[in-house]
């Protein structure tokens, strides 16, 4: 199984295609087949595109891959390397830090960019760490804490925990708007998209959806519209964020991720 898993990430990340677009079409090269750690959880570009990160959830931390050299150059071991669990990751250019989650100990590595030393480790205070986002406005950080339901706001220069905001059931996504006030929450469990002021916890807006299992989310930078994946029903929702109603929706193929 972790074979078919790391096969599946690294051929879709270099697999040469031709992509057709209406009248437009995309033709991609084939860069390679590649072996990583056990079990990539994500795929993130760095700020500068030198490098790809691999977060490895049942190995020690995370691999980095050369885009120049065509090739994996580290392995970057993380603090509990034994309890593993790497999830997600986080680059914050401003700060010139890559930050990473592992849900086994509910925590948040950081390491400093581009030489990936280690700088220090951010408790979340919550259970089951997953998703991180970062607002320059208010210079903090929101995670989604899978199990304990809720969602932590972190003061990001003390490392310290300002408050956590009840979820619906397994939040995961998640994205600022409105210079940080307020932030749109995703519950994969829970089957909503839920809205929060982010100074008091309170929510103002939720969308339902039946037997839903939402995941990831994208803003345009207007913030005019939310794009919203639902891997149990296979769809897309186009959000009006200001009305905060689907407006669109579109199939897709089996369980879609990140976009």
């Amino acid at each position: 199984m972790q074979v078919r898993k790391l096969f599946f990430i690294c051929f879709f990340l270099f697999f040469a295609a031709s992509l057709s677009f209406g009248n437009d079409s995309i033709t991609l090269k084939k860069r390679g087949l590649y072996s990583c750690g056990k079990q990539p959880k994500q795929v993130i570009f760095s700020p500068d595109s030198k490098y790809i990160i691999f977060p490895l959830l049942d190995d020690s931390g995370f691999d980095i891959f050369s885009v120049s050299e065509n090739k994996f150059i580290k392995r970057v071991t993380c603090p509990s390397p034994k309890s593993k669990g790497f999830a997600e990751g986080l680059f914050i250019p401003q700060k010139s830090v890559f930050l990473i989650s592992q849900m086994t100990t509910a925590s948040l590595h950081e390491f400093s960019y581009p030489d990936f030393e280690y700088k220090r480790t951010i408790s979340t205070g919550g259970v089951w760490s997953k998703f991180i986002v970062y607002s320059p406005e208010k210079n903090i950080l929101a995670v989604s804490n899978w199990l304990s339901n809720d969602i932590s706001i972190i003061d990001y220069d003390s490392g310290n925990l300002i408050r956590t905001i009840p979820t619906k059931a397994a939040p995961r996504g998640l994205y600022f708007i409105e210079g940080g006030d307020k932030i749109i929450s995703l519950a994969f469990d829970g089957g909503e998209i839920e809205l929060f002021e982010v100074a008091s916890g309170e929510r103002l807006e939720h969308i339902a959806v039946k037997k839903s299992c939402m995941r990831h989310i994208v803003v345009d930078a207007g913030e005019t519209f939310a794009y919203v994946s639902d891997m149990y029903n296979r769809k897309i929702y186009k959000i009006n964020v200001s009305l905060f109603q689907i407006v669109y929706q579109i199939q897709v193929f089996n369980k879609p991720n990140s976009k």
